[in-house]
């Protein structure tokens, strides 16, 4: 295609996106009121990010955000802290466990009584220092040190729902009750030389394994994670190989 026709096309869906566009190249300005569309968004308040490391790891990461009734909650290189959301206020943050470091990762979403779910590093860039808390306040509920010996975590998985944190650190893949987090469930392999591959969210875990010293050889198991007293415990599909 010639210069020139690629040029009009993008210059096209540059007029295209509209307000859009004024959100995305805006920054450049030093007068922040310039060039504004008459239906622009009003800006509420603003607050700096800083940069770490870790941002952007997948949707369990540190881009994750929680909100409550007053406030939005947001971590980043500088923690887990809440906002209010009409002043932008800083009202708290996460306390970092004794012997812990950086953020890792945050549940996707708190759950719907307000506990949400911090993963810290726990020496060694090894992410698996877990700390649930209250969203209302930033009161840490309790704390685990997951470590596991078996060599750094960097992408922890952790979803909460009513009563379970469920978590894929290392070679840990279990459930820890909210209240207490006593663990009430621990996924064992079925066979010696299992290949498991889990997927995780706040009501259900799936398990797909392929077990060559077992049988069937490969499975896919699904856990009801939140009201298994009432649903089935596990729908099983098996394949032959």
């Amino acid at each position: 295609m010639p210069v020139p026709a690629i040029l009009a096309i993008v210059m096209v869906l540059l007029v295209a996106a509209g307000v859009g566009g004024y959100f995305l190249f805006s920054g450049d300005s030093s007068d922040p009121g310039a060039g504004r569309p008459a239906n622009a968004i009003p800006r509420l308040w603003e607050a700096a990010s800083p940069v770490s490391e870790r941002e952007g790891q997948n949707e369990n990461g540190l881009r994750s955000m929680w909100f409550n009734n007053d406030d939005i909650i947001y971590g980043d290189g500088e923690g887990v802290r809440a906002y209010n959301r009409k002043t932008g206020k800083k009202k708290w943050t996460v306390k970092t466990p004794k012997g812990a470091g950086e953020v890792c990762a945050m549940s996707a979403e708190p759950s719907d009584d307000g506990v949400g779910a911090v993963v810290f590093d726990a020496g060694g860039d090894d992410c698996s220092y877990l700390s649930v808390v209250d969203t209302d306040t930033g009161r840490t509920l309790w704390s685990k040190n997951l470590q596991d010996g078996h060599g750094a975590e960097r992408q922890p998985r952790v979803v909460v729902n009513s009563k379970v944190v469920a978590v894929t650190i290392g070679q840990t893949y279990a459930g820890f009750s909210v209240a207490r987090g006593a663990r009430v469930w621990e996924l064992t392999a079925r066979g010696h030389a299992c290949t498991n591959s889990v997927g995780l969210s706040p009501q259900y875990l799936a398990v797909a394994s392929d077990c060559p010293d077992a049988k069937p050889k490969k499975q896919l198991e699904l856990q009801d994670l939140e009201y298994a007293s009432i649903h089935s415990r596990s729908r099983v599909r098996t394949t032959r190989s």
